[in-house]
């Protein structure tokens, strides 16, 4: 056989292996089956709390979505009471403290003075 007539690699059929997990495609999603949904409008966000099952157990799902951004966390049940504790402790410990209001009731000074009344911005004089 002359060199020139040698099949090259890119020319050789490759066959993937049978356990070859790259070759295999996309593997099927284990099966999870929703128990119970519920979700609730909080200001600007929604979240969502769904009561799933699956091969490893039954957890729950807490989603917040604020616009495009989403953020998941899931607990298992065997962790629902104490994550329910905390909670409680969460609103009882709000309900005691005084919000920090009076930052938020003063407005804000204006930027180095240069801040227009709407009565300056139209022209005409403030009375005194």
């Amino acid at each position: 056989m002359i060199s020139n007539e040698r099949r090259w690699p890119s020319h050789l059929e490759v066959k993937p292996k049978q356990f070859d997990v790259r070759h295999q495609g996309m593997r099927p999603a284990p099966w999870v089956e929703t128990l119970a949904s519920s979700e609730v409008q909080i200001e600007r966000k929604l979240f969502q709390a769904t009561l799933k099952e699956n091969p490893s157990g039954r957890f729950l799902r807490l989603t917040e979505i604020s616009g495009e951004k989403t953020n998941t966390i899931i607990i298992p049940t065997s962790g629902l009471r104490d994550f329910s504790k905390v909670i409680e402790e969460m609103i009882n410990t709000s309900a005691k403290i005084q919000p920090k209001q009076a930052a938020a009731a003063t407005p804000p000074e204006p930027p180095n003075g240069n801040v227009k009344t709407e009565e300056e911005i139209n022209g005409e004089t403030p009375a005194p």
